[in-house]
């Protein structure tokens, strides 16, 4: 198994993401890119994994536009997936708000 540090994924995902904004498809021609990189934490679960996905996805995209599908992009699964974990958007969006809502606490009670 090999192990690489979050920086150098980051870094790997960016020369990744330069390389093709450079490119000229054939048709399309040139196309920009974006990539989520995640890391796996040690008795994670996928649940835990897919909802430390939510805080990018809100600031990207806003609450209003999050999907299953944009999460399960995020979080490198198939959309497939997440309906094993969350019966519906609403649920999932109910437990990556709380999050949110625990790390605005923790901010509030730390000033």
């Amino acid at each position: 198994m090999s192990i690489y540090l979050l920086k150098d994924v980051v870094q790997l995902s960016e020369n990744l993401r330069l390389q093709l904004e450079q490119h000229s498809f054939p048709v399309v021609g040139h196309k920009p890119s974006s990539f989520g990189v995640i890391c796996f934490v040690k008795d994670n679960t996928i649940h835990s994994l897919i909802l430390r996905c939510d805080k990018g996805i809100f600031q990207e995209e806003g609450l209003e536009q999050v999907t299953i599908r944009k999460f399960a992009d995020k979080a490198g699964y198939n959309s497939a997936t997440f309906n094993n974990y969350f019966l519906e958007i609403s649920h999932l969006l109910f437990f990556a708000t709380m999050r949110c809502m625990q790390d605005y606490t923790n901010e509030l009670l730390a000033t």
